[in-house]
C-alpha cells in the first residue's frame, strides 16, 4: 500500500510541475498575443507539454532500440590501432 501512495505522490508532483509550466507558457503566450484568451493559451501550453513528453519518450525508445554495434566497432578499432602501434 505504501508503494501505491508513493507512486501517486510522484505522479501528482509531475502533473503539478507540468501544469505550472503550462501556466507560465500560457501567460507568456497571452502576453505576446493579447487577443488570445488566457485559458486558450494555457490549453496550448498543456498540449505543448504533452507533446514534449511524448517526444522525449519516443526519442529514448528509439535510442534504446539502436544496436550497440557502433560503439563496439569504435572500441575495436581503437584496440586495433593500439596493437599496430606496439
Amino acid at each position: 500500500m505504501k508503494w501505491v501512495l508513493s507512486w501517486l505522490l510522484v505522479f501528482a508532483v509531475i502533473h503539478a510541475a507540468m501544469f505550472g509550466v503550462a501556466l507560465g507558457e500560457g501567460y507568456l503566450v497571452h502576453w505576446l498575443v493579447p487577443g488570445l484568451d488566457f485559458s486558450t493559451a494555457v490549453l496550448m501550453g498543456l498540449l505543448l507539454n504533452l507533446a514534449m513528453v511524448f517526444l522525449v519518450l519516443a526519442f529514448f525508445r528509439v535510442v534504446a532500440l539502436l544496436p550497440n554495434s557502433a560503439l563496439a566497432t569504435r572500441s575495436s578499432q581503437d584496440e586495433d590501432e593500439q596493437h599496430e602501434e606496439d
